[in-house]
């Protein structure tokens, strides 16, 4: 019949050597692989048949120097308990499948698993979710950011789902680097959108960023001794060219009406608050957060212009900056009061109905502004150094993908600095 069962310990090899783990227990893993059938693998697979997978821990553990081939040496401590432990799973993981086969109907992975393990593991496969409904408690009580803690509530329903879903059980010693690999996977393939541009695979690191965020603290706290989730690496490949707004762009969101937007009159005249704080920002680089903490002041020096000097938020350095014509006329437009900067979720909704009135088909944040920003600057050809001074960035690598230039803009360059280089002249 197609089903196979092996045994292996929960860290590489590698990782054993890098924690100094080849004389303590360590978890052992149990892989799965079925078919929905009674016939033999070679048949099964030339028949097309889905090949289901479950991974799970078993409960026991073993000393890593003495396990070989998905067992224990005899000179391991307790070496028939674990051994005799390996064998009654894979003789009632086979003697399962066959009663399913007869009956013509397979359980969820989840049951399937939990029957055999004869229902000693569903206390331990509990356990990470217990305890991470008590981190989540732990956040309300004090008092941190709610997006923060629905974050975190997020990603444990998540995990639930994934869990029953795949059948791929998820606790303190299976979360590593191959559950990274496959949660990724089957977010990428079963989330929804929920913008058109998101990018599913960005997602899934998130959720993996803030997942490590609690299997550390549990570490911390003591409530595991497993540090396999060290081994998730949550890597954004970065955008080659991150969203900016051109001046057309620019000036669609200035062309808008209070009525072109979606939504009641209240939010309607919040998004047009909110559009001058985000064309302001795109005319002097200034940060949301530098712009929500209002440590800034107006130079006037008319009829030369104006300058805005501001303490940066981020790095409490001082920076001043001149003001273009569109930033002055939007002061102008508000009797030269800052525009309101609302709180971070209301903006984030306000851009959002904004470029969807403009139709800018682009995702707009609150950086996009300052993005926008270094690269209008940039193109007008401004001195790299003195935009690097504002933007903060101290090395022309990092500058460079923070900004949004097309490989386009770079042949442009090349043939305005170098015009006779490029001079075609053809001959008769």
């Amino acid at each position: 019949m197609a089903i196979g069962l092996s045994f292996f310990l929960v860290y590489t090899k590698a990782k054993m050597e890098e924690y100094n783990l080849h004389n303590t227990p360590v978890s052992i893993r149990c892989q799965l692989r079925f078919t929905l059938s009674d016939l033999p693998w070679g048949l099964a697979k030339r028949m097309g048949h889905e090949i289901q997978r479950i991974q799970f821990m078993l409960d026991v553990k073993a000393i890593p120097k003495y396990w070989a081939n998905g067992k224990v040496s005899h000179r391991h401590p307790n070496a028939a308990v674990i051994n005799g432990r390996i064998d009654e799973i894979n003789s009632r993981a086979i003697q399962l499948h066959d009663a399913y086969c007869k009956a013509g109907r397979f359980p969820d992975n989840e049951a399937y698993m939990l029957a055999i393990m004869d229902g000693n593991e569903a206390k331990r496969e509990s356990a990470f979710f217990e305890d991470y409904a008590r981190y989540i408690e732990y956040l309300d009580n004090r008092k941190v950011s709610p997006d923060f803690v629905q974050r975190q509530r997020h990603v444990c329903e998540l995990l639930r789902v994934f869990q029953k879903k795949t059948g791929y059980q998820v606790e303190y010693a299976t979360v590593g680097r191959t559950f990274a690999e496959k949660f990724s996977a089957w977010v990428i393939k079963t989330q929804p959108q929920r913008q058109h541009n998101q990018d599913l695979a960005k997602t899934a690191m998130r959720y993996l960023e803030t997942l490590k965020i609690f299997c550390s603290h549990a570490f911390l706290e003591q409530w595991t001794n497993e540090r396999l989730f060290q081994q998730i690496s949550v890597q954004f490949k970065p955008n080659p060219f991150p969203t900016t707004l051109t001046l057309a762009e620019i000036q669609k969101l200035l062309a808008l009406q209070a009525g072109d937007i979606k939504g009641i009159p209240q939010i309607q005249r919040n998004a047009i608050m909110t559009r001058d704080w985000f064309i302001f920002a795109t005319q002097s680089g200034i940060r949301y957060s530098d712009w929500r903490q209002k440590r800034f002041e107006l130079i006037d020096l008319m009829p030369a212009g104006m300058n805005i000097r501001f303490v940066q938020e981020k790095t409490d350095n001082p920076l001043e900056v001149p003001l273009s014509r569109i930033g002055i006329e939007i002061l102008q437009r508000n009797d030269f009061q800052m525009p309101i900067a609302f709180g971070a979720t209301s903006t984030e909704k306000h851009l959002r109905l904004l470029a969807e009135a403009a139709g800018i088909k682009k995702h707009i944040t609150t950086h996009t502004a300052r993005r926008t920003f270094c690269t209008l600057q940039e193109k007008s050809g401004v001195p790299r150094s003195v935009i690097m001074r504002i933007s903060g960035h101290k090395t022309e690598k990092e500058y460079l993908k923070y900004i949004g230039v097309s490989f386009e803009y770079n042949a442009d360059m090349m043939r305005k600095a170098n015009p006779g280089w490029f001079d075609l002249k053809i001959s008769g």
